[in-house]
């Protein structure tokens, strides 16, 4: 359900959905990290004793319930969006980029278009897609991107459980040519007109009611499993990608010293191969790519659109310049991932994360002379089996057995969910 690692001086926490949201989920790794600091730094430990931090919730309550009304009408986008697509990454390859920004010159910028921070870096994503996928033409499809808003301000809440909706900023273009400014000025409308209490209630609601049906409880489980997989497939070819906003991240100011910055990110679902996270930490904003797609023109598109509005941004995926994006790049790699130019090299900077690539090619490496192996060994045996004239073909049980152990290292060590994705 979750899991907890490090790498150097970052603490990760991976969690499955259905345990809590963004918020929830950053909440726990404040109070983990406060806990670790505590028993790094004993002065923190002997000044601040070893309880709950006063801003963590142990509520557990499940607030959609509690603040459901009747609903009959369905909220959510269901017709097919524009979908991003692309030669894929090799498997167990996760791209992340993360975008440094500085907040009282994005504020400047979004002051001047008289739009939020939120619905600027949405609108700028659109407009990458606009410009660099579709070429500035006229879709079919619409460019919807869908954007989880957090209950709990809205309804006075403070539970650690699930309690968000989904809202979708949506784009149609239908004519030749669009400038910036008509993209941010449809994002705007089309959020500000979801995004108030009457309407997120109706959204949630509409959940509920489903779930007090008193015909689905008696509906058998695997038919239930279908429909949940059917309805989580439309919704999710319904948007081009989500982007999430975590917030302004604070921290109990003893601990301030202690804590460089928080980052978040999204793993990919059906049909969605390129993600957006927000969040923010003292006076910097990090906007997070994950994505699966070699292409890295959406990121290039969005990055360089920023740059061109007056804000500094710095890209993590040794401080590194690339002349042609107007970006810093803050890993060792010799060439932009936006762009991949060779970059100006400025200084030496740490990785941010392992390069799981040199692992990933040592374990296929080790399959494939396993498997050269294996066989080998197989046709010597098969043959000493043949030439003794054995009652018992015994070979074929020493073949079961390296057919047992290539799958044990196929499917256990290197696929998806495997032990290698656990060491990665």
């Amino acid at each position: 359900m979750f899991r907890v690692t490090y790498y150097k001086c970052r603490i990760n926490l991976e969690v499955f959905h259905v345990l809590t949201d963004g918020m929830g989920g950053i909440n726990f790794l404040k109070e983990l990290t406060y806990q670790y600091l505590r028993l790094a730094h004993k002065d923190l430990q002997e000044k601040l004793g070893d309880s709950l931090s006063v801003d963590t919730s142990l509520n557990r309550e499940d607030s959609f319930l509690k603040n459901y009304k009747k609903s009959s009408a369905k909220g959510y986008q269901t017709k097919k969006a524009y979908l991003i697509r692309g030669e894929k990454l090799r498997p167990g390859e996760f791209g992340v980029m993360h975008g440094y920004m500085k907040i009282p010159e994005l504020k400047r910028v979004c002051h001047a278009m008289e739009i939020s921070i939120n619905e600027y870096l949405v609108s700028v994503y659109i407009w990458s897609v606009y410009t660099e996928c579709l070429h500035g033409m006229p879709s079919k499809c619409p460019i919807r991107v869908a954007v989880p808003v957090n209950l709990r301000p809205y309804f006075n809440s403070i539970t650690t459980k699930n309690f968000f909706v989904m809202v979708s900023a949506e784009f149609h273009p239908t004519k030749e040519t669009y400038t910036f400014a008509e993209v941010a000025a449809i994002v705007k409308e089309s959020l500000r007109s979801q995004i108030n209490r009457e309407n997120l209630e109706k959204l949630f609601s509409y959940n509920v009611s489903n779930e007090k049906l008193l015909i689905a409880r008696v509906v058998p489980l695997f038919l239930k499993n279908l429909a949940m997989k059917y309805v989580y497939t439309t919704s999710a070819l319904a948007n081009t990608a989500t982007i999430t906003n975590i917030g302004n991240i604070s921290v109990t100011e003893e601990y301030r010293p202690y804590v460089e910055m928080f980052h978040a990110f999204l793993a990919m679902s059906k049909g969605q191969h390129l993600k957006g996270t927000i969040c923010s930490y003292g006076d910097t904003l990090v906007f997070s790519f994950s994505y699966d797609l070699v292409d890295a023109s959406v990121q290039r598109g969005f990055f360089r659109k920023i740059a061109s509005d007056g804000i500094a941004v710095e890209i993590k995926s040794n401080m590194s310049k690339c002349r042609n994006c107007n970006v810093e790049i803050s890993d060792e790699t010799e060439r932009c991932p936006l762009c991949g130019s060779v970059l100006e090299y400025t200084g030496e900077v740490e990785n941010m994360y392992p390069d799981v690539r040199v692992h990933t090619r040592k374990m296929t490496m080790i399959s494939k002379i396993y498997l050269f192996c294996a066989l080998l060994v197989e046709v010597l045996l098969i043959y000493i089996n043949v030439v003794t004239e054995s009652q018992i073909a015994w070979s074929a049980i020493t073949g079961l057995g390296f057919f047992y152990g290539y799958m044990l290292i196929r499917f256990a060590i290197l696929g998806k969910t495997g032990y290698r994705a656990k060491i990665t």
